[in-house]
């Protein structure tokens, strides 16, 4: 349950920081969606002040949602890096110093290969993502749909 609660409140924050620009303050990101909305002219003149008051409610909302996850996000890795030190601690009760060895080198092989499949991951999404930016350009909302050929 703790596991889903946290994978939830993940997902949630990460959809959040991918929608807004990253060290602005609460009345700076209500100001900006504002000011977009009346750009766009999805809002009156009358409308602003009351929009603007629920985006920065909003925006402070996020805000003290987005430090509490980073809190429990730092104690969650550090109950993660306990366990870990716990589980070795244990192997070297157990295993002579040959083996700890052994097994310290097999984990640094395995970290090693994961290093190399990340790189080479990152490596295709890049150009994956930049053949989709040739291929399909983003496109505005506003912006008028491209002339037929």
């Amino acid at each position: 349950m703790k596991n889903l609660m946290f994978l939830a409140a993940l997902l949630l924050l990460s959809t959040t920081m991918f929608a807004q620009k990253p060290g602005l303050s609460p009345e700076e990101k209500a100001l900006l969606i504002t000011n977009k909305m009346k750009e766009d002219q999805l809002i009156s003149e009358e409308q602003f002040d009351r929009i603007y008051e629920i985006n920065l409610k909003t925006a402070e909302e996020k805000k003290a949602k987005t430090e509490a996850f980073k809190a429990q996000r730092d104690a969650f890795r550090n109950e993660l890096k306990s366990a870990e030190e716990k589980r070795w601690k244990a192997y070297e009760d157990v295993l002579t110093p040959e083996q700890m060895r052994e097994v310290k080198i097999a984990r640094a092989k395995r970290k090693v290969a994961m290093a190399r499949k990340r790189k080479l991951m990152a490596r295709r999404k890049a150009k994956f993502d930049q053949m989709n930016k040739a291929n399909f350009p983003p496109q505005h909302p506003t912006q008028a749909a491209p002339p037929a050929k």
